[in-house]
């Protein structure tokens, strides 16, 4: 679906298995449409024997920008290419980041404003893979866990925390019980605690904070069971 306004980002593994034969460079994937390249990122071999440079341009016709940095064969990289309208002409904001951390939007490696936009920003409506130049003669690569996002933490694998276990419940007064156990993840948001009289009939109670183990319960009826 094309987009009207914002940011839109793509990641993936990138494993490069073999060099390409020329250290011109070629772009080997993009957003864009069925006629128009925008944000292409950009491969080519290194001056320093079996490595290699990425790169980003803001269209396949414009000057690409190299990251500083030799990439290694048959090695695992984290990228994310971005584009982001900015209204006007000639100042859309075509950015990558190598092996980003975190949820939060870094300092992107590469940062290119100048230059001719895409035509028409919503008509960019896919991800295109491109092995067709002769610059990426011998080039073969691996790609996995692909992403489109409009926003940073959308381009996040979903973890599930793992559910607590070892739940202990102590009388620390006629009205009140203890509550403690053992938290088995790292990031949840919180715990949510729920009572039932009847073990079916569940009603929330509160929320305590990520990487709370004990929950003292108050205001309890005293030889009632929970």
């Amino acid at each position: 679906t094309g987009q009207t306004a914002g940011t839109v980002y793509v990641s993936f593994i990138l494993n490069v298995t073999s060099l390409p034969d020329s250290s011109d460079g070629d772009y080997f994937i993009f957003m864009g449409n069925a006629t128009a390249v925008a944000s292409p990122v950009y491969i080519k071999t290194s001056a320093t024997a079996g490595k290699y440079n990425i790169g980003l341009g803001k269209r396949n016709n414009l000057a690409a920008t190299w990251i500083d940095q030799d990439l290694d064969l048959n090695t695992s990289y984290y990228l994310v290419f971005a584009i982001t309208y900015v209204d006007g002409t000639k100042n859309d904001i075509c950015n990558l980041w190598l092996n980003p951390a975190g949820t939060t939007e870094p300092t992107p490696d590469i940062s290119i404003s100048t230059g001719a936009d895409l035509n028409v920003f919503a008509n960019m409506n896919r991800v295109i893979f491109n092995h067709s130049g002769d610059e990426n003669a011998g080039l073969k690569m691996n790609i996995d866990e692909l992403r489109v996002s409009t926003d940073w933490y959308g381009l996040s694998p979903v973890i599930v925390p793992l559910a607590p276990t070892e739940l202990t419940a102590a009388t620390a007064s006629p009205t009140s019980i203890d509550l403690s156990w053992t938290d088995n993840s790292g990031n949840e948001t919180g715990f949510e605690m729920d009572r039932a009289p009847d073990g079916t009939t569940f009603t929330s109670l509160t929320t305590v904070a990520a990487n709370t183990t004990p929950y003292t319960h108050t205001g309890l009826a005293s030889s009632t069971h929970y």
